[in-house]
C-alpha cells in the first residue's frame, strides 16, 4: 500500500466514524491535510529525484564514452622515452609525438616552441610558467590571463599598451 492509499484509507476511517463533527474530528482532518501536502511534496521529492538519477546515469555514460575514447587515443606518459616504458603505447622513440620538448615547463608537450604567436609568463605566487597564444588578447579593452594552479593574475593586457608598443615598433 503506498502514501496515497494510506492516506485514502485513514480518510475513510474518519468518516465512517463519524468524527467530522468533534473538536477531535476536526483537529484529525486538518491533520489529514496536511498529511496529503507531505505526500504530495514527498512525492514530488522522488520525482526529481529520478529525473536527476537519469541526468547522472546519462552524464555517466557520455564520461564512460569519453575514458574509452582517451584509452584508444594511447597517451604516453613515459617522458619520451617509449622504448625503456612499460606502457601501451605505441610510438617509437623516433616517431614519439611528445619529442619536442618546450621551455614553458619541464615534461610539457604543448608544441609552444613550433609557434612564435605564444607568450609565457610566470605566475608571481606559485612560479607556474603558463603559455598562451597573442591572439588571444584580441580586440579587447583589457584582458587579465589568469594562472591555472592558484588563479593569480600572470598578465594583464590593456589596449592603449599595445597601440604604444606598435607606434614604437613602427618608428
Amino acid at each position: 500500500m503506498d502514501m496515497y492509499e494510506k492516506l485514502a484509507y485513514m480518510k475513510g476511517l474518519i468518516d465512517g466514524a463519524d468524527l467530522a463533527a468533534t473538536q477531535e474530528g476536526k483537529v484529525i482532518s486538518h491533520l489529514i491535510e496536511v498529511l496529503e501536502e507531505v505526500v504530495d511534496a514527498i512525492d514530488d521529492l522522488y520525482d526529481a529525484h529520478d529525473e536527476l538519477a537519469e541526468f547522472v546515469e546519462a552524464m555517466d555514460e557520455d564520461l564512460e564514452e569519453i575514458e574509452d575514447l582517451l584509452e584508444d587515443a594511447n597517451f604516453c606518459d613515459c617522458d619520451n622515452d617509449c622504448d625503456d616504458c612499460e606502457c601501451d603505447c605505441d610510438f617509437d622513440d623516433d616517431e614519439c609525438e611528445f619529442d619536442d620538448e618546450c621551455d614553458c615547463e619541464e615534461g610539457c608537450h604543448c608544441g609552444c616552441e613550433d609557434d612564435a604567436d605564444i607568450i609565457e609568463a610566470e605566475c608571481p605566487n606559485c612560479g607556474e610558467v603558463v603559455c598562451f597564444y597573442d591572439d588571444m588578447l584580441g580586440d579587447a579593452d583589457a584582458v587579465e590571463i589568469l594562472c591555472p594552479n592558484c588563479d593569480a593574475v600572470v598578465y594583464t593586457f590593456e589596449s592603449e599598451l599595445r597601440e604604444d608598443e606598435e607606434a614604437e615598433d613602427e618608428e
